[in-house]
C-alpha cells in the first residue's frame, strides 16, 4: 500500500499534535523560501554590475522550465 496521506491533507483542522506540527513545518518552509527569494531580489537590485548575470540566470531558468514542461 502506497502512503500518500500527507499529500491529501488541507489546513490545520486535522486532530492530533503531529498533524499540527507538520502544518507548522510546511508553513515555516514556505516562509523561508519566500524570504530567500525576496532577499535574492534585493541583493540583485543593489549590485548593478551583476544585474546582467542575474538577467541571464533568470532567462535560463525560464527557458529550462519551459523545456521541462514542454516535454511532459
Amino acid at each position: 500500500m502506497i502512503q500518500t496521506f500527507m499529500h491529501l491533507r488541507g489546513g490545520y483542522g486535522q486532530p492530533g499534535f503531529g498533524n499540527t506540527f507538520w502544518g507548522l513545518l510546511v508553513d515555516a518552509a514556505c516562509a523561508g523560501i519566500i524570504i530567500w527569494v525576496v532577499s535574492g531580489l534585493i541583493m540583485w537590485w543593489r549590485l548593478p554590475r551583476l544585474r546582467t548575470w542575474g538577467t541571464i540566470a533568470v532567462a535560463a531558468r525560464i527557458l529550462s522550465f519551459t523545456l521541462l514542461v514542454g516535454t511532459l
